[in-house]
C-alpha cells in the first residue's frame, strides 16, 4: 500500500512538474515580442507613468522571471531524463523547499506589484 501511495505522489508531482512548463515558456519568450508591456489603459501602465521614468511593470515581469527560473531549478533538480519514457526523480530534503518557497515568493510579489486581485 505504501509503494502505491508513494507512486501517485510522485506521479502528482512530475505532472505538477511538467505542467509548469507553460509559466517557464512565458518567462523565457523573447521580450522583444512584448510579453511583459502592460496593457494600454491597464492600472499598471497607469503605475508606470506614475512612476516615470521607472516601471512597475519591469519589476513585476522580473518577479515573473525569477519565480520562472526557481521553477526550472525545482524541475531539473527534481526530474533526469534517463531515456523519452523514463524519468528518475531525486528528493531532497531541504533544498527543494527553497526552491519551491523562491516560486512562491516571486509570483506573490508579481502579484502585489500588479495590483491583481
Amino acid at each position: 500500500m505504501e509503494d502505491r501511495d508513494e507512486q501517485q505522489h510522485l506521479q502528482a508531482l512530475v505532472e505538477l512538474l511538467e505542467h509548469g512548463r507553460q509559466f517557464e515558456d512565458l518567462t523565457t519568450a523573447d521580450p522583444s515580442a512584448g510579453p511583459w508591456k502592460p496593457a494600454a489603459g491597464s492600472d499598471l501602465e497607469a503605475d508606470d507613468v506614475a512612476v516615470a521614468p521607472y516601471h512597475l511593470s519591469h519589476a513585476a515581469w522580473l518577479a515573473l522571471i525569477v519565480a520562472g527560473d526557481h521553477l526550472r531549478a525545482l524541475r531539473t533538480s527534481v526530474l533526469t531524463e534517463e531515456s523519452a519514457d523514463r524519468d528518475t526523480a531525486t528528493l531532497h530534503t531541504h533544498a527543494q523547499a527553497s526552491l519551491a518557497r523562491g516560486v512562491i515568493e516571486n509570483a506573490a510579489r508579481a502579484v502585489w506589484l500588479a495590483g491583481v486581485g
